[in-house]
């Protein structure tokens, strides 16, 4: 089986096929989300900066473990707590977890923890407890926050671009934010703020990858010939970039996978969101955003009637091979008269020469 050149490739005329994808994949993380509504009264695993808990700031005579730590925390029904070594010394210990059904567990739970690390500074001890009051503001302040930068992303495509490629980037944004939402209610990983960081880097690293895509399609655009469809210079403009999208993506996502699979509890939120949502947007780069403005245009201007192109500004290797063969032939006959030319002189002075000898 041949592979064909990406530059062959028909990715806008399949845009029915990658919006088929991305709702098929859009649905599984609703029904992911009902589910878990219905079983667990919580769409997502939300963690203590949506819904309140405690956190802890131990600083123990011996370095502690962070498998014993969550031993211990099991038994309380902390297993999915959040917890944190000092680099420089694992003595210290930031628990993150869930609000305590008994006041007295945290008193309980620190005592489990000193008879197996020791005691516990008390002067250096803190406890503190996030209300559900403070959790509502911090959801309220994550949504605002991703709207905020939404609005600031569509607006400055429109004024940059096209109101329609504008509209068409936010659209594959939310579409990031969904797929990566629906990763989250089928995983169960803690929504937090974090997760909320993680989720603003998608947004910007998506956008990025379709504003180079959308600046290629606005250059092909000045060069269009009169008989090529608006749909033909997008497909052209989307290949022309795959390659480097790919690559990009293809490499950071490897960084992050090594991350999540590696990088240990502390940090597996916050790493399994990026993974997700680097994914989902190159996919959406790619795939939905350029398809989406060519949908958009007239009817006559979505056709594509071929897909093979020369490339703009690119030199072919036969047209290079041909061009130097004929600089050799031009260089070889200036080479030939000059060597006549100079040799002519050379001979007529052998001839007067000859001539004053008889």
């Amino acid at each position: 089986m041949q592979i064909r050149p990406i530059r062959e490739w028909n990715i806008v005329g399949r845009s029915k096929l990658w919006f088929t994808i991305s709702i098929i994949l859009i649905s599984i993380g609703i029904i992911a989300l009902i589910f878990n509504q219905v079983t667990m009264k919580q769409p997502l695993n939300f963690g203590i900066d949506f819904t309140g808990g405690v956190m802890m700031r131990l600083d123990f005579e011996k370095e502690a473990n962070v498998a014993e730590i969550r031993e211990i925390l099991s038994k309380y029904g902390q297993g999915n707590a959040t917890i944190q070594l000092d680099q420089k010394d694992k003595s210290i210990a930031v628990i993150r977890m869930m609000a305590l059904k008994d006041s007295e567990d945290s008193d309980k739970i620190i005592a489990d923890l000193e008879g197996k690390f020791g005691k516990v500074n008390r002067e250096t001890l803190s406890v503190d407890i996030i209300g559900p009051t403070v959790g509502a503001e911090l959801r309220r302040n994550a949504i605002l926050t991703m709207s905020i930068a939404l609005l600031l992303i569509l607006i400055y495509i429109a004024l940059r671009f096209k109101p329609k490629f504008a509209a068409a980037t936010v659209l594959a944004l939310i579409h990031d934010i969904l797929v990566t939402i629906g990763v989250l209610a089928i995983t169960r990983v803690q929504l937090n703020f974090p997760s909320i960081a993680a989720l603003l880097s998608v947004t910007a690293y998506s956008v990025q990858d379709s504003i180079v895509i959308l600046d290629r399609l606005r250059e092909n655009l000045k060069f269009k010939k009169e008989k090529q469809t608006f749909a033909e210079i997008a497909n052209k403009s989307v290949v022309e970039t795959w390659t480097r999208s790919f690559n990009t993506s293809f490499t950071t996502v490897i960084g992050v996978a090594v991350l999540a699979f590696f990088g240990g509890a502390a940090i597996r939120d916050f790493t399994t969101v990026l993974l997700a949502g680097l994914i989902a947007g190159t996919y959406s780069s790619i795939y939905i955003v350029v398809p989406l403005a060519v949908m958009w245009e007239k009817k006559e201007e979505r056709v594509i009637r071929s897909t093979t192109y020369s490339p703009t500004n690119v030199i072919t290797g036969e047209v290079k091979e041909q061009r130097r063969a004929q600089k050799q032939e031009i260089s070889g006959g200036a080479k030939t008269e000059e060597v006549k030319y100079k040799g002519e002189p050379q001979k007529s002075k052998s001839k007067k020469k000859k001539a004053r000898r008889r």
